[in-house]
């Protein structure tokens, strides 16, 4: 900020942010020694070096950031000054705000998170403000929404936590369709593709007598989820010998006392492709695995009564039932039959 000195009052405008006037410059100061008490023109302005600039957005009120100013963020809502208003309030501010506060605070975070969604197309910036919303109220509804959205856009792809996110949301209201409907979503995006056909049926069907966008999309997805659900049964390749094999391995788990199953660090990042040498899916997920340039080991379990006990072993510790192969197992997740959107999903997980 730059002082007026000399002058009765300052009618010019105050300077950008960041910014000092120019015409500010020692030249400016008299040459000569002034007598003593007599009249001469006001120096020129000069910087004031204890006041700092002021922070953008805040020069109308004097508060910067962290200042907990309610006038102060809606005027920087108002005119997009998003970066500024997210300063406005630091998180632990926030949380110390009385109920009614924490709402209206919210309120201004989902608007910001919508505008920069929608109109200017900044998804990881709309994802801050979600973020902050949903520190106030996990439970949020819009937030939960806006934030899944961003998840599943090709800019983020953190399908993980979009997964997280959406079991919140049908906890809050699993009678909603645009929830049944991002549940489902975020369950075909993750090639579950049994989860996605539930929650995709819910969608269509509370909907069934309005011709929507959203129900419309329902029913598209849920058809695309049934198809994808077909294809990875058929995929799951056995023979009787294989199955015999299989039976053997599982009634030798059986015996053992259950418990549950923690790997070790070393191997949570881990990838095996358990495959026979002639099933046909099982050479695709071996083809799928070297595109996505990842390290990870074949296990064929008719030659090697080991990978299949270990295999076993661990589908019981996991609650799952073998129908076949291919099986990969990426960290401590199992993935039955050739599955490309489930194994580049938990892959991505990994990286």
């Amino acid at each position: 900020m730059l002082a007026c000195a000399g002058l009765g009052s300052c009618a010019h405008a105050p300077p950008e942010p960041d910014t000092l006037d120019e015409s500010a410059t020692d030249d400016a100061a008299p040459t000569a020694k002034p007598a003593p008490k007599a009249p001469s023109p006001a120096p020129a302005a000069a910087p004031v070096a204890a006041e700092p600039v002021p922070r953008p957005g805040a020069e109308a009120t004097g508060e910067g950031a962290g200042s907990g100013s309610f006038s102060t963020a809606k005027k920087l809502l108002e005119a997009n000054r998003f970066e500024d208003l997210l300063g406005v309030f630091e998180p632990d501010q926030a949380q110390a705000l009385p109920p009614d506060k924490k709402k209206e605070l919210l309120g201004i975070y989902v608007e910001a998170a919508r505008r920069l969604r929608e109109k200017f197309k900044d998804i990881a910036f709309s994802s801050l403000f979600c973020e902050r919303g949903l520190l106030l109220d996990p439970r949020h509804v819009d937030l939960l929404r806006f934030q899944i959205r961003n998840y599943l856009s090709p800019e983020m792809q953190l399908v993980g936590g979009a997964e997280e996110l959406a079991e919140q949301l049908v906890a809050v209201d699993g009678t909603e369709q645009e929830n049944q409907l991002l549940r489902g979503k975020v369950a075909l995006e993750q090639g579950k593709y049994d989860v996605a056909v539930e929650w995709l049926t819910r969608a269509a069907r509370s909907g069934r007598e309005q011709n929507s966008p959203a129900v419309q999309e329902a029913w598209k997805l849920l058809d695309e989820a049934k198809g994808h659900q077909e294809e990875l049964k058929s995929s799951l390749s056995m023979t009787k010998e294989l199955e015999a094999m299989m039976a053997r391995a599982k009634a030798q788990a059986a015996k053992l006392p259950a418990g549950e199953v923690e790997l070790p660090p070393e191997r949570r990042s881990e990838i095996i492709l358990y495959m026979t040498r002639w099933c046909r899916y099982c050479a695709k997920a071996r083809d799928l695995l070297k595109s996505l340039k990842v390290e990870f080991k074949e296990k064929d379990i008719e030659d090697n009564p080991r990978a299949m006990q270990e295999l076993v072993e661990f589908a019981r510790e996991k609650g799952i039932e073998l129908r076949g192969v291919p099986v990969v197992r990426i960290g401590d997740e199992l993935v039955l039959g050739y599955n490309p959107q489930r194994i580049e999903a938990l892959v991505r997980s990994l990286k």
